[in-house]
């Protein structure tokens, strides 16, 4: 037997190192391209992230925000597809090798807040702010973009990515996400599955990831408690504010006696009126809210409760409620199988400790609409700043303050994550 050199055995350990082993479907040696490429990209997507942060729009407003964001896509050569809106736009970085196309779905809109951080990139739009983070979203997608562009010689198939607007507001408004559809967004060429990344107040670097239900449904209600037989004055008028009253408790009270306790929901009335004249009873009390839920059957209940006790006061009180009910956004489902595609890759890249997985959320995104299309996942990456103590658990909030190092970190997810999607077969049908 030969003995091996100190020298030879050290050479044939960083030739093993170099070695293409697997990052879930990311070989070694493209894991280390991917993190040479986000180096080079990062101080120019940190500063874009800073500037959309200053200059925020709000839904349907997103004209300047929006040509940004082209004017990037197109400097990379990437096919684009306008919205008939003017407001959102997607980009599609085609592959060396055909296959199929994956989306990576970007809401651009900012909020209504005024912002209380007193950073050097503070928002210069009083009364709006990037309070959910769409700022991050953007620049971490368009680092993607500038990344994967490199590479394309490991894309075998394409990349959409959809950078879409917020509500319209209109009495009829849509989400942003169901007017992208309408226009075609997941056609030419047909989008196959459906990626997106919300991050949230949570440690640095965790993951909220689960597949199957995992944020609630929106909807809407509005209530009009009115007399049978109106009168100006009281004794005689029925006291319509007490009967509002009454219906408003009773409501949430049977709630919670007939919805499971493992079942999440949401009521929220936010917003009550009625009456003019402390003298006279009001004509009518408006009442509007929204509920949200994880499960149709709960959705079922909650109509059920509401209907039965305005017929009841109907029948009872000569008094007649009116409900009215609008539905917004269907509960998110993140699909099984793509679970099965992302979970190792994430394991690799963060470790197990880091991946949390989360009871469904009583937060609405309109991404549940690709999910109704498409498979489709959603997992929220943490990106709490150690400069701020941050006592709230969900978004939007005025206070929020990401951790710049997310944006670096949740491009060499994404970039990951993308390639997974492309390497292995995908789910044939949404949810």
């Amino acid at each position: 037997m030969t003995l091996v050199s100190k020298k030879s055995l050290l050479t044939c350990l960083i030739l093993f190192s170099l070695w293409p082993l697997p990052l879930g479907g990311v070989d070694k040696l493209t894991s280390l391209r991917l993190k040479r490429e986000i180096r080079r990209v990062e101080n120019d997507v940190l500063q874009i992230r800073r500037f959309l942060h200053m200059n925020p729009e709000l839904s349907a407003e997103e004209y300047e925000t929006t040509k940004l964001i082209a004017t990037k896509l197109l400097s990379l050569n990437l096919e684009l597809q306008t919205s008939q809106a003017r407001t959102g736009v997607a980009g599609l970085l085609r592959g060396d090798t055909p296959g199929l196309t994956i989306a990576l779905i970007v809401p651009i809109n900012a909020q209504s807040f005024d912002e209380k951080n007193n950073l050097p990139y503070r928002s210069l739009n009083p009364g709006v702010m990037h309070a959910q983070g769409n700022d991050v979203h953007i620049a971490i997608a368009l680092g993607t973009a500038m990344v994967l562009n490199s590479l394309k010689d490991k894309i075998s198939g394409n990349i959409k990515f959809i950078f879409q607007p917020g509500a319209r507001t209109s009495e009829n408004d849509e989400p942003g996400a169901q007017l992208m559809i309408q226009q075609g967004v997941l056609d030419q060429p047909p989008v196959g599955a459906a990626l997106s990344l919300q991050i949230w107040p949570l440690e640095l670097g965790k993951v909220y990831f689960s597949s199957g239900r995992i944020l609630s449904g929106e909807e809407e209600l509005s209530l009009i408690v009115q007399s049978q037989k109106p009168t100006l004055a009281p004794p005689e008028a029925p006291d319509l504010i007490a009967a509002t009253s009454w219906l408003i408790n009773s409501f949430y009270q049977m709630a919670s006696r007939q919805i499971p306790r493992t079942e999440p929901y949401l009521i929220y009335l936010g917003k009550i009126h009625g009456g003019a004249n402390l003298r006279h009873s009001p004509r009518q009390v408006m009442v509007e809210g929204l509920i949200r839920y994880t499960n149709s059957s709960t959705r079922i209940t909650l109509h059920h409760i509401l209907d039965e006790l305005s017929n009841n006061m109907a029948n009872l009180l000569q008094i007649q409620p009116q409900v009215t009910w609008k539905p917004k956004i269907p509960p998110l489902y993140n699909h099984p199988e793509l679970a099965e595609i992302l979970e190792p890759a994430l394991i690799q890249l963060l470790g197990k400790e880091k991946i949390i997985d989360s009871s469904p959320l009583l937060f609405a995104h309109d991404f549940s609409f690709y999910s109704q299309k498409i498979p489709a996942f959603l997992l929220f990456l943490g990106a709490s700043s150690p400069r701020k103590q941050q006592n709230f658990s969900y978004l939007p909030h005025p206070d929020f303050i990401p951790n710049e190092k997310v944006i670096p970190l949740g491009i060499e997810i994404i970039s990951h994550l993308l390639l997974d999607c492309l390497a292995k077969p995908t789910p044939a049908t949404s949810h």
